[in-house]
């Protein structure tokens, strides 16, 4: 197909039909690793607590897929809301956003040093 001089004309899927069942996964609340993974992420997001601090949360009860998929829609809503709440006030304040931090190479002494193992 991708050596063609000219492309294709015809549709190669048409009277190709999807495969369909309507048996449920085995495991389909059975949150997946990508989604435990997801979730700690989004648990480290630095918002407040109930206190109004910015440290001790605990994540809820996430056993099921459905649960881990509501904290995750819901710990990321708040963390927008943060993240406009400080947009807001610096626009208020008359602070202009702070440009991005430049990154610089690394010297190369210190690249050959840690390939090797030496510091």
């Amino acid at each position: 197909m991708l050596t063609l001089a000219t492309a294709r004309t015809d549709d190669p899927l048409k009277g190709v039909t999807i495969p369909a069942t309507d048996v449920a996964h085995p495991e389909q609340a059975e949150p997946s690793l990508i989604e435990s993974m997801h979730a700690h992420k989004v648990s480290l997001l630095p918002l407040r607590n109930d206190q109004g601090s910015y440290d001790g949360h605990t994540p809820p009860d996430l056993s099921t897929s459905a649960q881990i998929g509501d904290y995750i829609q819901g710990r990321t809503a708040a963390w927008t809301q943060h993240l406009a709440r400080k947009r807001s006030q610096r626009a208020a304040h008359g602070a202009r956003p702070r440009p991005p931090k430049k990154r610089s190479a690394p010297k190369a002494g210190k690249k050959a040093a840690r390939k090797s193992g030496r510091r």
